[in-house]
């Protein structure tokens, strides 16, 4: 009897672990292979405020929790070699299935991008030139904006501004969330902006914007 007990409360808890965990669809499938391989990632360094330089993924997710990096060029640059470092700490972190998203979904989400997701609510280049809320990319660039695989991509007038799709964690008891590369620059000038931001969507009017 006791091991009868034992077994319905393994089972039980295997259940209630099943049913509570997360699961991750991943967009990119050359960057989930990259991140799912053991191979060391070779990075530039990169300067924080708090005088640390750092070349690894360890490095960078601890300083950044505690410090802001040096403001220059080159140092923005080199972040944007690190966003695989988030993107493995996302894989590393999940405690539920993982699997890599089909075609047609991979092109729903880069439509969402362009359509649905609400560029006023992160920081961004062209933040001071939004004078509506909700803006998305297909409005404000007026259609000029293109979808390429996971990402809606607008290059025009000195202008480098992508949006990529890397992961969407569909939680249980909490609201999805979708993973976002941003790539924000401004050719011929100092501006550069690399960065991973998580958005959800909106109960109001069905759009996906920075998660608070």
């Amino acid at each position: 009897m006791k091991i009868k007990n034992s077994l319905a409360l393994l089972l039980f808890s295997l259940q209630v672990a099943c049913c509570n965990a997360s699961s991750i669809e991943w967009f990119d499938a050359p960057l989930l292979a990259r991140i799912k391989s053991d191979a060391p990632y070779k990075l530039p360094p990169l300067s924080y405020q708090n005088g640390t330089s750092v070349d690894t993924c360890a490095g960078y997710l601890e300083n950044s929790e505690h410090s802001d990096l040096v403001e220059s060029p080159v140092n923005f640059s080199n972040r944007a070699r690190y966003l695989i470092c988030d993107a493995r700490s996302v894989y590393l972190t999940g405690q539920g299935s993982v699997k890599l998203a089909d075609a047609k979904a991979v092109h729903q989400i880069a439509n969402d991008l362009c359509k649905k997701l609400d560029l006023s609510s992160f920081p961004n280049s062209f933040r001071q030139t939004i004078d509506s809320s909700p803006e998305v990319m297909s409005k404000l660039f007026r259609n000029k904006q293109q979808m390429d695989k996971n990402s809606c991509v607008y290059r025009d007038h000195g202008r480098n501004f992508v949006l990529s799709a890397i992961a969407l964690e569909s939680r249980p008891q909490a609201q999805s969330r979708l993973l976002i590369w941003l790539t924000d620059e401004i050719l011929d000038g100092t501006y550069r902006a690399y960065q991973p931001i998580w958005f959800t969507k909106s109960k109001l009017t069905g759009m996906w914007v920075k998660a608070k």
